[in-house]
This record gives structure tokens, C-alpha cells and sequence, in this order.
């Protein structure tokens, strides 16, 4: 018998499992050649989905371990944008919104990105589960939570937007480091993480038009200004300028960035995914 064996029988005696991750790694590989069959049957009908479970898909407690390792998220370099090109990230329900809304927008697409965690937001009303279009791989999962909205990942009136990359660690350990999380000044439930400024790559501010409170709160080294959404639920969307005289000598769509979002930005009458 070997040391481990040894010490799972001295810890838990009759209930140890033999051979125990033995089991979990043969379920593991499962995961992944069910993964590479059908991306999309793991979570349709074996993850850990809560409003699932309560509904009486009780079988989700114990398939969940299917998944393999490592599936969410990428390398870095798994999405890769060419110049000119973009990408579209959807952040509350990847979904066709149309198909209720005519106004609104298809986010079932293919190659779509969406924010998505049932875990933490379980509220599928305001955070339903994508698309069938949008594969698992395009799931954003969530790092840490650090507020209590079980529903909006992101927020709907005066978002505050940064996109960084971590040096010299993961932001997986970044966030258990001692200081990097910090209570949200002015809450007592809610917190936030301090993100060295020489990892943010851009960053653009919104002022909610329907609040005379509105507060900087990105770095003026990242953004100098703001850009000011006028009100929610009215099928508007913030868009940037183009950089027509950069447009031109590249020969493809060039957007303004001068780190000011009062100029680089603007609001339009319609959303944009509409062309």
C-alpha cells in the first residue's frame, strides 16, 4: 500500500476512497473528449448550473467534475486580432435579443465573446445562458467577485472600463496577494482591485447622463476625460470616432485614441451592431 493510501485510510478510514484521483483524472478525460465531440453538451446538460439543479437536474451535482482543466479562458494568444479587425464582447445574455425586441440586437453569433458565470450571477432573467452559436471557449469567467449584483457582471449606467495584462504573475494570484484587494471607498460590503497602472493597455470612462454625481475614477493618465451615456433601455450605444487621415494611410478602419474619451467618443441613435 503506498504513503498516500496509507494516509487516506488513517484520515477518513472506512469512508476513503481508493484510487480516488484515479477516478477524477478518467472523468477528466471524458470531460475533454466530450468537449472536443460537443462543446456545448457539457454545459447544455452536465455543469454546475444552480437554477438547473434546483429544477431537478440533480445529476449536475455530481457530472460537473467532467469538466476539464484549464477549458475556460486561453493562452494569451488563443483569439489573436489582425489589424483593422474586432471583436464583440457581450456582456449580459449572448442571446438573440431581437427575437423579443426588434429593436435590439442578435448576440447569438458565432465567434462572439460573452461575460458569463451562473455561479455568481444566477439570476438567469438579467444573465441567461448563451446562445447556442457561442462556444464555451468564448465564455469570460469571472476572477473574482467583488460586488453583490447576482445578475449585471457589469455595470448598465456609468461603466469605468480598463483592459490590462498582468506582468510578471497571473491576476489568478495577483488578486490573493495581500493589499491588492481593497474595501470600495464609500461601501462597506463591496471591494475592488488595485491594478498597477503599467499594466492597463486602455481604458474609457462613462458618465451616466441621469446623475449630477457622477465621480472620475480612472487615472487621467489613462483617461482625461469621460464620455456621457444619456440614459439606459433607449437603444442608444457609445461609439469612437473614426481617425479618417490614420484610416486612410493604413486601408483599413482606424478609431481616434487620444486617452481623452470627451473627444475619441460619441453617443449614438442606434446601436452599432446593427450594421
Amino acid at each position: 500500500m503506498s504513503l498516500l493510501d496509507r494516509l487516506e485510510r488513517t484520515r477518513f478510514g472506512k469512508f476513503g476512497i481508493p484510487n480516488l484521483m484515479r477516478y477524477v483524472i478518467g472523468v477528466n478525460i471524458v470531460g475533454i473528449l466530450i468537449s472536443l465531440v460537443n462543446p456545448m453538451f457539457y454545459y447544455s446538460y452536465l455543469s454546475l448550473d444552480i437554477a438547473s439543479i434546483l429544477h431537478g437536474q440533480v445529476w449536475r451535482i455530481f457530472t460537473f467534475v467532467l469538466s476539464p482543466s484549464g477549458q475556460f479562458g486561453g493562452t494569451g494568444k488563443s483569439f489573436p486580432l489582425q489589424p483593422g479587425e474586432d471583436a464583440v464582447i457581450a456582456i449580459n445574455g449572448a442571446i438573440d435579443h431581437a427575437a423579443q425586441y426588434p429593436q435590439s440586437v442578435n448576440l447569438n453569433k458565432p465567434g462572439y465573446f460573452v461575460c458569463y458565470n451562473n455561479v455568481y450571477f444566477p439570476n438567469t432573467l438579467y444573465h441567461p445562458a448563451p446562445g447556442d452559436q457561442i462556444t464555451p471557449d468564448h465564455h469570460l469567467n469571472v476572477v473574482i467577485k467583488t460586488g453583490q449584483a447576482n445578475a449585471y457582471s457589469y455595470s448598465i449606467f456609468s461603466p469605468a472600463t480598463i483592459i490590462f495584462k498582468a506582468k510578471g504573475t497571473t491576476i489568478q494570484d495577483y488578486v490573493l496577494g495581500a493589499g491588492n484587494v481593497i474595501q470600495k471607498p464609500g461601501s462597506t460590503v463591496d471591494q475592488v482591485i488595485k491594478i498597477p497602472l503599467d499594466w492597463v493597455i486602455d481604458g474609457a470612462e462613462v458618465y451616466y447622463g441621469g446623475s449630477a454625481s457622477n465621480k472620475k475614477r480612472i487615472s487621467p493618465s489613462i483617461d482625461a476625460g469621460y464620455v456621457t451615456q444619456s440614459a439606459t433601455y433607449s437603444g442608444r450605444s457609445l461609439y469612437r470616432h473614426i481617425d479618417e487621415e490614420a484610416t486612410q494611410e493604413a486601408g483599413y478602419e482606424v478609431m481616434a485614441d487620444t486617452n481623452n474619451s470627451s473627444t475619441d467618443f460619441y453617443e449614438r441613435d442606434k446601436p452599432s451592431l446593427h450594421e
